[in-house]
């Protein structure tokens, strides 16, 4: 079993039964993902895709009514903007998703501006996920 993590509204995410769909309407089997696997990866995937792709720069409203979501589950492919899609057997943890952003907004500038080591950013973003 591998987890992922994903941003959500709250009280959308529907676990095992969540599908997602494309900004051009189409269905895919499981739920848009990033692996946890590698965690600065996986967390560093969801950040770009949140400040890049669905918005140009981070803003805390936007996420006043999201969660975090972390799930076990299963990897059944690759989304159409890249990210993982897989199927859930578990949801592990929903965090307040304001409050992981600024936190994890906060790493991402101590790493850039060399305050904090890499492995200090990798241990910060595991208690991040933790919760």
């Amino acid at each position: 079993m591998k987890t992922f993590i994903r941003i959500d509204i709250k009280g959308q995410w529907k676990d095992k039964k969540h599908i997602s769909s494309s900004t051009a309407g189409a269905v895919h089997e499981g739920a848009s993902c990033y692996s946890l696997e590698d965690i600065v990866d996986g967390i560093e995937r969801l950040w770009k895709y949140w400040t890049t792709y669905a918005s140009t720069y981070y803003d805390p409203n936007e996420f006043k009514n999201k969660q975090i979501t972390i799930f076990e589950g299963e990897k059944v492919g690759e989304g159409p903007d890249g990210e993982d899609l897989a199927v859930s057997t578990r949801t592990v943890r929903e965090i307040d998703a304001v409050t992981f952003m600024n936190k994890l907004s906060e790493l991402i500038d101590q790493h850039e501006f060399e305050e904090i080591t890499t492995e200090e950013y990798k241990a910060e973003l595991e208690k991040l996920v933790q919760g």
